[in-house]
């Protein structure tokens, strides 16, 4: 049972969805804008909605209105006309109780009774907490943006996500849904897996030695691996360093799975084992941004919108060619509540 109520937004729920919008803007980057919004522009922004047909709900209690969202056609042209893009707000004091997960709820079943296929979400790349929201509501993340924002002097990437809501016709296939791919844990064994994807990315993985060298960890160490049907087509393995640290040795996905979201749910689902087990320290070497190379630099930005910063740089661990970084994050211990349905924890063993 909830205690609100989810309905189309009146003029009278203006003032506080400014509020909450204006909040959101100036302590976060969610929202890509520097000028508070206002009641009349808002006011003029639900009339054009409304002319079109764009639903704008909000959820409402005694206390007014806790959040809102908003569906709009993905593109102007005819051919996007089953594919919508959406965006949420929840009110600061009232985040973590459902409320967002009620909006799009409510939102979704408004878009499946109008025919539309596709639901899409842009979210910033550092924008933790919606990126897990949004995984967790099955949203898949199909896209990865650098640098097309610019806000507070600074570049912004922007992460596309998109959840089917009516299924493609029969004879049709796709990774649509996050449901497609399941995730395995291995504790010892994953070492031929790892050589098999690691020689298909010679962009990331051309040293014959040192992807024989990632393997042998693979083989004696635990890894997450994802698998669509009996295709395993990525692994994360985990090395522990101590009671409080982690160490990513490898992370890999087949190269025609890449940009489907596999890597972010590996990475949630290794969080996830690190939490349960108390351990709040996760690292991972890269190619440093010393080197051009295009591929580690989408590499770096990746582990960036997970959370990872860089902690220090080491020009000669693998040779003055090759200058590698090594990144840090904290795990949070709420990704323990977010591991896939029907898996269960393990140890994570040196």
């Amino acid at each position: 049972m909830t205690d609100w109520l989810v309905r189309p937004v009146q003029d009278d729920d203006l003032g506080a969805i400014v509020a909450i919008y204006n909040d959101v803007m100036q302590t976060s980057a969610t929202i890509w804008r520097e000028q508070p919004t206002t009641v009349p522009e808002r006011r003029e922004w639900l009339a054009a909605a409304s002319r079109m047909g764009h639903p704008v709900l909000v959820a409402t209690d005694a206390s007014g209105p806790l959040g809102f969202i908003a569906a709009e056609p993905f593109r102007p042209w005819p051919g996007y006309a089953a594919t919508c893009e959406h965006s949420v707000h929840v009110r600061r004091d009232a985040r973590s109780r459902g409320v967002g997960a009620c909006l799009l709820d409510a939102m979704e079943t408004i878009l499946r009774t109008r025919g539309i296929h596709i639901m899409v979400a842009g979210i910033d790349s550092e924008n933790e907490g919606s990126l897990r929201f949004h995984a967790r509501a099955g949203f898949l993340e199909t896209g990865y943006m650098p640098q097309v924002g610019r806000m507070r002097g600074s570049w912004r990437d922007l992460v596309l996500l998109q959840k089917t809501l009516i299924p493609r016709e029969p004879g049709h296939s796709s990774v649509v849904s996050g449901e497609t791919v399941q995730l395995r844990y291995r504790p010892t064994g994953s070492g031929a897996l790892c050589q098999r994807i690691l020689s298909q990315l010679p962009a990331w993985f051309g040293h014959e030695n040192a992807v024989r060298e990632y393997a042998a960890v693979a083989e004696r160490s635990p890894t997450v691996v994802a698998a669509m049907g009996d295709d395993e087509i990525g692994l994360l393995t985990l090395v522990r360093h101590s009671a409080d640290a982690a160490e990513i040795s490898v992370m890999a996905v087949s190269k025609q799975h890449h940009r489907r979201g596999v890597a972010r749910r590996l990475m949630r689902e290794a969080e996830s084992r690190l939490a349960k087990q108390g351990i709040g320290f996760l690292q991972v070497k890269t190619l440093s941004a010393q080197h051009p190379d295009e591929g580690y630099a989408r590499t770096r930005a990746f582990y960036r919108s997970c959370g990872f910063r860089v902690l220090e740089e080491l020009p000669d661990l693998w040779g003055s060619e090759n200058p590698a970084v090594q990144m840090i994050k904290t795990v949070p211990s709420s990704t323990a509540t977010s591991r896939t349905p029907g898996t269960a924890a393990a140890p994570v063993v040196p």
